[in-house]
């Protein structure tokens, strides 16, 4: 399961085609305001440099959620699952191998879910 208070991991984000992405949950703290940062990747590029290149980084606040679904219809990358997350600017297409992990994850930081 999805620490639901910081995470990273390498997920896709719909635009015309799957990008490769790599998405990090924060819990709101008195360090920042709860968000999910996610920024595009290469296959090529490491981790290490990924976190560096932070202007290319999208950040979504949690309390502009409005929901977090499956997307069940949607065709995926290999091994993956698609859900939406809708907020009061966008709706964001993901999909992970550990997709519902994500939505349970979201939907506690977001709309305070119980666990």
């Amino acid at each position: 399961f999805l620490d639901p208070y910081y995470h990273g991991h390498f997920c896709y984000l719909q635009y015309r085609t799957w990008r490769k992405i790599w998405m990090v949950l924060f819990k709101p703290s008195s360090m920042g305001v709860g968000r999910l940062e996610f920024r595009s990747v290469s296959d090529s590029e490491q981790l290490k440099a990924c976190r560096q290149k932070a202007q290319e980084r999208k950040v979504v606040r949690l309390s502009d959620c409005l929901s977090v679904t499956p997307a069940a219809k949607e065709s995926c990358p290999a091994r993956c699952t698609a859900f939406y997350l809708n907020t009061t600017h966008h709706t964001y297409t993901f999909a992970s191998t550990e997709s519902q992990d994500w939505i349970s994850a979201l939907c506690i930081l977001a709309f305070q879910v119980p666990r």
